[in-house]
């Protein structure tokens, strides 16, 4: 799993081309226009850590927000990897909720371990040196 997270705010017209590119299977053509929608971040991702993330949530019994407006939900019938879809007015309400969690490291590990089959729980550093003479 390579993928990277982003997140996009979309106008409804925005949304309403994104779910035309979807309903076409325009992968292409949907990454162009959602790419001038992006919103920045100070860093990506990647797919393991959205996967993870998303199995803690659902094993905490939250499910993240994805509106039941016709425009959204006709957008994630074509496009399976949308993990949360909200408009802007809930933006803040859904982060003060999501900034209480807090995992510790030793959980997520846990989630790592299971997702990718793991069975090193630590890297371990070992040096030997070799020297003649």
């Amino acid at each position: 799993m390579s993928a990277i997270a982003h997140g996009y705010a979309l106008s409804a017209s925005a949304l309403e081309r994104a779910n035309f590119y979807a309903a076409d299977k325009d992968w292409e053509g949907m990454g162009e226009h959602l790419h001038d929608h992006e919103i920045p971040e100070k860093f990506a991702w990647t797919g393991y850590a959205i996967a993870i993330l998303s199995v803690w949530l659902s094993d905490q019994g939250i499910k993240l927000p994805r509106d039941l407006d016709p425009t959204f939900s006709s957008f994630w019938a074509n496009v399976s990897v949308v993990l949360l879809c909200t408009q802007a007015m809930n933006l803040e309400a859904l982060r003060k909720s999501l900034s209480a969690l807090n995992p510790s490291g030793s959980e997520l590990a846990g989630y790592w371990r299971k997702l990718t089959g793991s069975t090193i729980q630590r890297h371990q550093r070992s040096c030997s040196m070799a020297g003649g003479g």
